[in-house]
């Protein structure tokens, strides 16, 4: 990896997003953030029992750190962090974007969706020049199913070397990546054992669960997505 792209960022400059600040954001411009809050807890000697408690944990998801960011996993932190009724989009880590259709019409839902496509596609890292973004999907081209409805309704695919981090509050739009690697669409599988053939084959990941279970010898259940694979020699 190479570099970050922050993408809500991208939508606040852009006015698809209104952040808010919260007293926990403002305690950390005078050092009452989470850097120096695990320091002080080390000094301690109680870092380790607060971060395993579960309410502490919880809570800590909305304490930014010393630079003003959100621990890019904890998605209900950048939902707290968005003032919702002045926002049209917001962006989650690795590339699920959700928009804010209870202020929108129908119309207008799709006019925002096709200008972000066109948008998303036409960013330029001006460190060289490249599109963080590959491709952008609508929730239908990739999901489908009876909760549909529940799926992001686009998806941004990282370009090769970037990695797409929520980012909200961020003073800064891209950085160089801390990451050594990221997710990839295609990805490859092994497996090895008595009368498996030793060949390529083009499967699917929905198919990983079937070819299991059916080498196991456990029924598939009627409702699984994907086939097993033939590993027969």
């Amino acid at each position: 990896m190479d570099r970050q792209f922050y993408i809500n960022n991208w939508f606040e400059s852009e006015g698809y997003l209104t952040v808010k600040t919260t007293l926990t954001e403002r305690l950390a411009s005078i050092g009452f953030h989470r850097d120096n809050i695990l320091d002080i807890l080390e000094r301690l000697n109680i870092r380790e029992p607060i971060q395993n408690n579960q309410i502490m944990r919880k809570f800590g998801r909305y304490i930014p750190d010393s630079s003003g960011q959100f621990g890019e996993t904890e998605g209900a932190a950048i939902f707290t962090k968005s003032q919702w009724n002045n926002t049209k989009a917001v962006g989650l880590a690795q590339g699920p974007i959700y928009l804010n259709k209870e202020n929108m019409s129908g119309s207008e839902y799709e006019k925002i969706r096709e200008s972000l496509i066109e948008e998303l596609l036409n960013i330029s890292d001006p460190k060289n020049g490249k599109n963080p973004i590959q491709q952008v999907f609508k929730k239908e081209d990739i999901y489908h199913g009876e909760y549909t409805d529940k799926a992001p309704d686009l998806v941004a695919l990282d370009s090769p070397r970037y990695h797409n981090k929520g980012g909200i509050g961020k003073s800064v739009m891209f950085g160089d990546s801390e990451w050594k690697g990221n997710n990839a669409r295609n990805g490859l599988y092994a497996i090895s054992g008595p009368q498996i053939d030793s060949q390529r084959v083009d499967a699917d990941i929905y198919d990983l669960a079937p070819t299991i279970l059916d080498i196991l010898n456990i029924p598939i259940p009627d409702d699984m997505d994907g086939k097993p694979v033939s590993l027969d020699s």
